[in-house]
C-alpha cells in the first residue's frame, strides 16, 4: 500500500475508487442522490465474468470485544469456509483506529459463492 497519484491508497493494479462508476460523469451529491445513483447503477447491472469473486462484509466492533469475535471466527466460520467447495480463502481483518472489522472470502466463482450462503451453517 502506497501514496499513488492525486493522494489515493493504491494496491496492486486497483486504485480505492475503481469500483465507482460515475453515472454522466459527474458523483452524486448528498447521501439521497448517492443513494438514486446507485439505484440507477445498479439497473444498469454488468454480466458478470466466470472467474474469482471476493465477498466484503464489515461491521462496527468495539475495542474490548474484538477478540471474541476473532475466536467465534476461528471457532465457526474458518471450518464453514474450509469446507466448502470453491472457498479459495477467508481472513478476518481490521482498522484499529475506525474500530471496523472487515470479513473478506475469496471463491473460484460466483456460483460457489451463491452456493454456500443457501447452507444453514453459512
Amino acid at each position: 500500500r502506497g501514496g499513488g497519484d492525486g493522494g489515493e491508497d493504491e494496491f496492486i493494479g486497483l486504485h480505492r475508487s475503481a469500483h465507482r462508476p460515475v453515472l454522466g460523469g459527474k458523483q452524486a451529491a448528498g447521501p439521497k442522490a448517492r443513494r438514486e445513483q446507485r439505484a440507477a447503477q445498479s439497473q444498469q447491472a454488468t454480466p458478470l465474468r466466470d472467474g474469482p469473486v471476493a465477498r466484503i462484509a464489515t461491521a462496527r466492533v468495539r475495542g474490548d470485544t474484538f477478540e471474541s469475535l476473532v475466536l467465534a471466527y476461528r471457532e465457526h466460520a474458518a471450518p464453514v469456509y474450509a469446507q466448502a467447495d470453491g472457498c479459495l480463502g477467508a481472513h478476518l481483518l481490521r482498522d484499529a483506529e475506525t474500530g471496523e472489522a472487515v470479513s473478506l472470502t475469496l471463491w473460484s466463482s460466483l456460483a460457489h459463492l451463491e452456493t454456500a450462503a443457501t447452507k444453514a451453517s453459512y
